[in-house]
Parts: structure tokens; sequence; C-alpha cells
């Protein structure tokens, strides 16, 4: 028997979002790595990372930026996850946006 889909509720957003903004997160993290491995073609502009970061360090933020992406689920109230998760993927996917225009590929396999 088949029943309608019920509306999202804020919760269910929030699982969303915090996907999409994980997703695009990764996506800027195989970048990243790509600028990393490619130091004589591109830098970095993360003034965190500084302009020519290792392997490692690239892996070590992401890693860190991941883990608090995850944890501004279980920390934020529900409204303000929203805007968090929210304004995160809109970041991100402009940063990755910007990146695929400069040439800069998806690399995870070094």
């Amino acid at each position: 028997m088949l029943t309608s889909c019920s509306t999202w509720d804020r919760r269910d957003v929030n699982k969303a979002l915090w996907a999409a903004s994980t997703a695009t997160l990764i996506a800027d993290w195989g970048q990243t790595r790509y600028t990393a491995a490619n130091p004589d073609r591109y830098y970095e502009k993360n003034k965190i990372l500084g302009e020519q970061p290792s392997l490692d360090a690239v892996d070590r933020y992401f890693t860190g930026a991941v883990l608090l992406n995850t944890t501004m689920f279980f920390v934020l109230p529900e409204k303000w996850q929203t805007y968090w998760f929210a304004g995160l993927a809109g970041f991100e996917l402009f940063i990755v946006g910007r990146n695929h225009t400069r040439g800069i590929k998806f690399n995870f396999g070094m």
C-alpha cells in the first residue's frame, strides 16, 4: 500500500543540509589535494593552509572541518543548524565551482 510522503520537519531539512555541506567540503578537499600536488600550476588561497600546503596539512585541515561540521549537528540548536549547514554548503559550492573554472580537478588517489 502506498502512502503519501509527509512534509519534512526542520530536523529532516538539517540532515539534508548537513549531507550537502559535508559533500561540498569533501569536494573542496579533493580539489585542494590536487592543488597541493601541483604546486607548479596552482596555489592555495586558504590563508590557514598557506599557498603551498603539504598533502598531510590538507588532510588534517579537512578532517577537522568535516568533524567540526558534524559536531555542529549535535551542539547547535536546530534553527542555527539550518543557517550553519546552508551557509557552509553555499560557500563551499561557490569555492568548488570557482576551482573547477580554474581547471582544478578532484584527486584523492595520491
